[in-house]
């Protein structure tokens, strides 16, 4: 029983080092991803080439300071429910037990039925879609044909 709570112990440990670097993993794909799709190319040895150059210096590194400043708020966050549901794993287990117990009580509807039901909410979001993007291009015409009545 002992080596049950200990090896509960660690893989929660695990699995939380695990989601705090993935989720740094995915911070720092999704900056440099958008940071490439935002730079444009500026004319080397000009005067406005080294402005612009320092000034982007200057937004990597608040960008990289506000990261990390981000990374760690999280990561205090899951360590922080990581612990608490280590030292109160008597409740928690207990939160679960009683979650597993009503979900078994849920009355799960046929596939048929929900095959059919899923098939009619993607009509209707594509319709809906479809009606929304019509009414977009037709309101952007008729304010641009506003615009050039004036």
């Amino acid at each position: 029983m002992k080596a049950n709570k200990m090896s509960v112990r660690i893989l929660t440990v695990i699995l939380t080092v695990a989601l705090m670097f993935s989720l740094c993993a995915l911070s720092v794909f999704a900056e440099s991803s958008s940071a490439a799709a935002e730079s444009t190319p500026v004319a080397s040895g000009t005067a406005a080439g080294t402005s612009a150059s320092t000034n982007a210096d200057t937004e990597e590194g608040k960008d990289i300071v506000g990261t990390i400043v981000s990374l760690s708020i999280l990561g205090v966050i899951v360590i922080a429910i990581a612990v608490f549901c280590i030292i109160k794993r008597e409740k928690v287990g207990k939160f679960f037990r009683g979650l597993k117990s009503e979900a078994k009580k849920v009355v799960w509807l046929p596939w048929n039925q929900v095959r059919k039901s899923t098939i009619v909410v993607v009509i209707v979001v594509v319709i809906v879609a479809v009606v929304i993007g019509v009414l977009d291009i037709v309101f952007s015409r008729g304010i641009i044909a506003l615009g050039n009545m004036l």
